[in-house]
């Protein structure tokens, strides 16, 4: 995106219907996961993603496990 001012960075970021989560374990074995997600209106450092509450084996998801014990993630959008 050369050229790109942050306002129109920040405006496609949040215009993109799917992002992957990065996420690693205390093993630093990497674990991605397509995600959704909202940014808040005027608020480009917060975004929100989607714990949702179907039906799986654990309510522990690993994405969440691996979040506690190492905050530091990325987020990968296309655009």
């Amino acid at each position: 995106m050369a050229g790109t001012d942050a306002f129109e960075a920040s405006a496609a970021f949040a215009a993109a219907p799917v992002a992957r989560l990065a996420t690693a374990g205390t093993d630093a074995v990497p674990h991605l996961v397509p995600v959704v997600f909202a940014v808040p209106e005027h608020r480009s450092d917060i975004l929100y993603t989607a714990v949702d509450s179907k039906p799986k084996t654990t309510q522990r998801l690993r994405r969440l496990v691996n979040i506690e014990n190492n905050p530091a993630v990325s987020l990968l959008v296309d655009h």
